[in-house]
């Protein structure tokens, strides 16, 4: 793997209900006090395009990994078997469902 400048994965999605605005954080699930970015929700309601955002954002660490290995060349039978699956798990992240 690439040696990488972003605070390493995985990340999480977490969800917040301020006072004026909702609010979702990208954290770090090793550091869970590190906040990766955190983005405002004006409107007071979690839309489902916003969730959607905060999970594609979190799953960004994963999909960089998963597309990594796909590229790599000395690539067997066994181990695009592993990469696929790693490929259908971040995906399935990023559309916020694991």
């Amino acid at each position: 793997m690439t040696e990488t400048k972003w605070t390493p994965g995985p990340w999480q999605a977490l969800f917040e209900q301020g006072l004026r605005a909702d609010f979702y954080h990208i954290r770090s699930v090793e550091h869970p006090d590190w906040r990766i970015c955190t983005g405002p929700n004006w409107a007071n309601e979690h839309t489902a395009e916003n969730i959607a955002n905060a999970h594609l954002i979190a799953a960004a660490p994963d999909l960089y990994e998963a597309l990594e290995a796909a590229i790599a060349t000395d690539m067997t039978m066994d181990r695009w078997v592993a990469v696929v699956r790693d490929a259908k798990a971040a995906l399935s992240r990023a559309r916020g469902e694991g």
